[in-house]
């Protein structure tokens, strides 16, 4: 089981993780998008370290934990299908 911040068994299986990660990822970048006023790039990239930060920090600096790369290869990918999405409306948006 995974185990959350409290040490209680969370009711997700490993691939349901990922769904997590990957929604994550997705609700961050376009969270950090808002906030940095359509910056979708820095977004992304911001997104991407924090994932990849994330894995690290739990691998070397976590006792009982571990990182995935796969965790943060969902958040990545996450991050990445909503950019994709995002900048696929700007383009097809009409002209201002």
């Amino acid at each position: 089981a995974i185990v959350g911040a409290l040490g209680a068994p969370l009711p997700v299986s490993v691939e349901g993780s990922y769904a997590v990660h990957l929604l994550t990822g997705g609700v961050l970048t376009v969270a950090l998008c808002v906030l940095l006023h359509g910056r979708l790039l820095i977004s992304l990239a911001l997104v991407v370290l924090a994932a990849i930060g994330l894995e690290v920090v739990q691998a070397l600096f976590l006792p009982g934990r571990s990182g995935d790369p796969r965790d943060a290869a969902a958040g990545i990918a996450g991050a990445t299908l909503v950019a994709v999405f995002i900048l696929s409306r700007r383009a097809l948006a009409p002209a201002r």
